[in-house]
């Protein structure tokens, strides 16, 4: 990505920022890479987006100092010994005024100077932590422009918005993600699984063949799940052999950062009627879900078709989750795709759609896919393994 996509996505954060004078600070790893191409991992320390008015300040310890000054924007850079309050309160001398060395003075000498007052706070609360919640507040009040509580706003409600709807080279970023993802799948159920092996190692199977696409890291543990052990919905891979029956994978991982998810169910052996039947009717609620999907329609109206679909078959009291999420810089994003969504499906938009039927003691199944919103509103699906039950259905000693 070149550098006017990052200044127009920085753009149009600073326009909804302005619009309500708010102050920002976005610190997460995914955001700040959305809006400036870097990939920043501050562990303990903290790195931050400071943002307000339109302009900009990056606020980071002094061993990132270089890494960030390539985004041309403004650094406030701090030793491993210094007060987080204290660099805070700098940054927002900086920020809001840099002529006002006055100000900063008198702030210096330990008097309380009466900065601007901003009609509120926006911060990423799910992400950011007590401490440096705590540390922005006191520097607020040093700065004289204490912040009532209500005033402390949700940033990601603000940026999601706008991450949800991809460009065309996230779009690239994500289609590619899931031409490999289905890929790696494919090759080990054609080529690596076999009876003797355990869960743990189909997982090994995956990753090795993703670590030689290139793929450094999951989006999350791989799941693979056998038999009875299938109806946990996000249990973790064991030592367990894989039996006949059920046998659920579900797998992840990013292209330049951008995630693709999929599952697959699969059954090892000649089928219980039961067993048959529940993956039947997984595989018909997906296909009415993605068949429903058009422009305008509120995300709510898919879980609502899948839910039904799963009703007329008996299943729905054992789907137990929501029927999908979006896909982007984080494995979940926005949109949530519950029955009470009322967010509306647009261009751009890309998401998972995954109904399942767990019941324990027998086993589950969950069929997940990937979708892409086109201008036209065309519907993509971007995983490619197949789902017809020939494929499915894998003999097995």
């Amino acid at each position: 990505m070149n550098n006017t996509t990052f200044h127009r996505r920085q753009h149009l954060l600073h326009m909804s920022l302005k619009a309500s004078s708010l102050f920002g600070m976005v610190t997460s790893r995914e955001t700040l890479y959305y809006l400036t191409g870097l990939f920043l991992e501050g562990h303990e320390r903290l790195i931050a987006l400071l943002m307000y008015h339109g302009r900009a300040l990056w606020v980071v310890p002094k061993l990132e100092e270089e890494t960030v000054s390539v985004t041309g924007l403004p650094v406030e850079s701090y030793s491993d010994d210094a007060s987080f309050e204290d660099v805070l309160t700098r940054a927002l001398f900086r920020l809001t005024d840099a002529s006002n060395l006055e100000s900063m003075g008198a702030w210096a000498d330990g008097q309380l100077v009466q900065g601007k007052l901003w009609g509120g706070v926006a911060v990423e609360k799910k992400l950011l932590s007590l401490f440096f919640a705590e540390q922005l507040e006191a520097a607020l009040l040093r700065y004289g422009s204490p912040i009532p509580s209500a005033q402390w706003l949700d940033l990601d409600e603000i940026i999601a918005m706008q991450r949800m709807v991809k460009d065309t080279e996230e779009q690239k970023y994500l289609e590619e993600a899931a031409r490999r993802l289905s890929s790696v799948l494919d090759m080990v159920i054609a080529e690596d699984l076999k009876p003797g092996m355990r869960e743990i190692d189909v997982v090994q199977a995956i990753e090795a063949r993703a670590r030689r696409m290139g793929i450094r890291e999951m989006s999350f543990p791989t799941i693979v799940l056998s038999g009875a052990r299938s109806s946990l919905p996000h249990g973790t891979s064991s030592e367990a052999l894989i039996e006949a029956g059920f046998l659920l994978i579900d797998l992840g991982f990013a292209v330049e950062g951008y995630h693709a998810d999929m599952t697959r169910t699969y059954i090892l052996g000649t089928p219980e009627a039961r067993s048959l039947d529940m993956l039947k009717a997984v595989l018909e609620a997906q296909e009415k879900a993605i068949r429903h999907i058009r422009l305008g329609l509120p995300y709510g109206e898919l879980d609502q078709v899948a839910r039904a679909a799963l009703h007329e078959r008996g299943y729905d009291a054992y789907f137990t989750h929501r029927l999908g999420h979006g896909l982007g810089l984080s494995i979940h994003e926005r949109p949530s795709i519950h029955g009470r969504q009322t967010l509306t499906i647009a261009p751009g938009h890309v998401f998972t759609i995954e109904p399942g039927i767990y019941i324990p003691d027998v086993g589950g199944v969950r069929i997940e896919d990937d979708v892409l919103i086109g201008v036209d509103g065309t519907v993509k699906l971007l995983t490619t393994s197949s789902k017809k039950l020939d494929d499915l259905i894998r003999p097995w000693p």
